[in-house]
């Protein structure tokens, strides 16, 4: 039975949260050398991703992308999220400005770029 990336993340946690804090080396080495006997390297980029994520889902820590046109002060963004917020910012000029916030699913579009497409849409749709 093949196990998934997700699977992975969840026996390594479980075994590193059982381990001295010594030996949780000896635990991410016996994932790395079982991921390279499978020989599927891009496995172990998903296990890592899913490990810091459900790693985040237990200490209470919510992860953001941030997606803006300009850089953001980033000790202001720390002061205004808060320490429980762990986030990702990218740079897009083709947001021209505003703000795309992500989380799992969901998308928050703050963009001007969004407002803009709307507005034409709706000109265009109501021109005779």
């Amino acid at each position: 039975m093949r196990h998934s990336a997700l699977d992975y993340a969840r026996a390594y946690l479980a075994a590193a949260g059982t381990a001295r804090a010594d030996d949780v080396s000896a635990v991410a080495g016996r994932l790395v050398g079982l991921v390279r006997r499978r020989r599927q390297p891009r496995l172990l980029k998903q296990i890592l991703a899913h490990v810091e994520r459900l790693s985040d889902e237990q200490q209470g820590i919510v992860a953001y992308r941030l997606i803006t046109a300009a850089p953001i002060d980033q000790e202001l963004l720390r002061q205004m999220l808060g320490p429980a917020v762990k986030y990702t910012l990218l740079l897009d000029n083709r947001i021209i400005g505003g703000a795309i916030i992500e989380h799992d699913d969901e998308r928050i579009d703050a963009s001007i770029r969004l407002h803009l497409e709307r507005l034409r849409t709706e000109l265009h749709h109501s021109a005779p």
